[in-house]
């Protein structure tokens, strides 16, 4: 399929609105450990201490969780542009941004337990890994370099588009870049 012109994958909100809920429902739970007395005698579900970290970890990063999901869910819901200039990634917190068909070497996809991504490989990552604005997206970002060879990685799961068809697209689209600039 020739690109004639851009095609943008939306976020999907029925995806981001469940994953709100979930988040606070997990606020919730750290919330009412933090409050409760253990209900077991079990040494480590019973241990006060263990029940208060669990707890607090819970209303932390899923209390971080629900304000990233309300930001996302109050800015419009373009998860995805593709161009034939490249990608404009905006599906997740980590998310690229403008990724040039010129940097990128590969696509390919990954599973990571029972979620699959696609690993954008790119030609200069420490770029990518520089954009991000905070410590803990440059981290993540590392740690995505790490394990998959790329910090730029991409999930169907916030998007409206299929897995499989995100890919083949995302593949079609550069093979054709790259097809148009061979010399």
């Amino acid at each position: 399929m020739t690109l004639t012109a851009p095609i943008e994958i939306k976020s999907s909100r029925k995806k981001l609105v469940f994953a709100l809920i979930t988040s606070i429902v997990f606020v919730a739970i750290g919330a009412w450990m933090l409050v409760a007395e253990p209900l077991t005698d079990n040494i480590i579900f019973g241990n006060p201490t263990f029940v208060l970290v669990t707890g607090a970890t819970c209303v932390a990063f899923f209390g971080l969780m629900a304000i990233i999901l309300i930001n996302r869910l109050n800015k419009p819901l373009k998860g995805l542009i593709i161009t034939t200039e490249g990608i404009e990634d905006h599906s997740s917190v980590t998310a690229a941004g403008f990724v040039p068909w010129t940097d990128v070497r590969g696509i390919r996809d990954t599973r990571v337990f029972n979620q699959q991504f696609i690993v954008v490989v790119v030609h200069n990552p420490q770029e990518y890994i520089d954009r991000q604005g905070n410590f803990f997206k440059r981290k993540s970002a590392q740690s995505n370099f790490k394990m998959y060879g790329s910090p730029v990685i991409i999930s169907a799961t916030s998007l409206t588009s299929k897995f499989e068809d995100l890919k083949r697209l995302l593949q079609e689209q550069h093979y054709q870049f790259k097809n148009r600039h061979a010399h």
